[in-house]
């Protein structure tokens, strides 16, 4: 499982500071914190969904559905609603600002899910390299 979350941490992250990267350089240097804040805001939920599926699917016929379904609303509070209340609260003042923060948060959420969705769909390897 740790290898797994480890996983889970890097993929999305590895992916943010590449397009970030790219982005930062080409457009703006400020998408770069921008993008630092999104994937703050979307990366450690998605790793504590993970943590909850992988435990309630082993207390439970029922546990993956109810921690995806937990899981969804954890992202939703943490990732989007983090992100306007840092938007409305510390967020830049133009449009273009919002509106390059709205879509870093959106690439982060879908970041996550996809590295997330990958980790669920394939089951776990047994022995010690699903430790």
């Amino acid at each position: 499982m740790r290898r797994r979350a480890a996983v889970l941490l890097a993929a999305p992250t590895l992916a943010g500071l590449l397009v970030a990267g790219l982005v930062g350089v080409v457009f703006d240097s400020r998408h770069w914190t921008l993008a630092a804040i999104a994937f703050v805001l979307c990366v450690p939920p998605g790793l504590a969904t993970f943590t909850l599926v992988e435990y309630l699917a082993t207390t439970s016929p029922y546990g993956r559905l109810l921690g995806l379904m937990m899981g969804t609303a954890i992202r939703l509070v943490v990732g989007f609603g983090g992100g306007a209340a840092w938007l409305l609260l510390a967020g830049p003042d133009d449009p273009r600002g919002k509106v390059a923060f709205l879509l870093w948060l959106l690439f982060a959420y879908l970041a996550t899910l996809v590295a997330e969705t990958v980790l669920l769909a394939r089951p776990a390897p047994a022995g010690p390299a699903g430790v």
